[in-house]
């Protein structure tokens, strides 16, 4: 009779465990999910590349966006792009007073901050 209430708990708590992991489990691909909006990797590329908190960073806009290259609309000078439609998103956020422009494609986020045309008109 002993041996037969051991197995019993023994299996509760397997079961317990088990339900346990799952749930886990669920809540991890759940916060991971969340990690990957275009909103949070935005507030994470800007506070990761200016120090902000990101608990003072406010969200205005988000827009999804076919960008005509992998520059994702903001090129650099010097720079080579390959010429292939990129979905992702713009993303406009605001830290200290300064809004920010962030593109996002995939798990990649980017400051688009626009170059000053170098070339003279005639």
């Amino acid at each position: 009779m002993h041996k037969i209430l051991l197995m019993i708990g023994l299996t509760a708590l397997l079961c317990a465990c088990s339900s346990s992991t799952s749930t886990d489990s669920v809540n991890s691909d759940a916060v991971d999910a969340a990690a990957n909006t275009p909103t949070s990797i935005a507030i994470r590329t800007i506070a990761e590349q200016i120090g902000a908190s990101p608990e003072q960073i406010t969200i205005r806009s988000e827009e999804a966006i076919e960008f005509n290259d992998s520059s994702l609309g903001c090129p650099k000078s010097g720079m080579s792009y390959m010429q292939v439609i990129t979905p992702g998103h713009k993303v406009l956020a605001e830290y200290g007073g300064k809004i920010y422009d962030v593109r996002v494609a995939g798990s990649r986020g980017l400051i688009c901050v626009k170059q000053a045309s170098t070339s003279k008109k005639r």
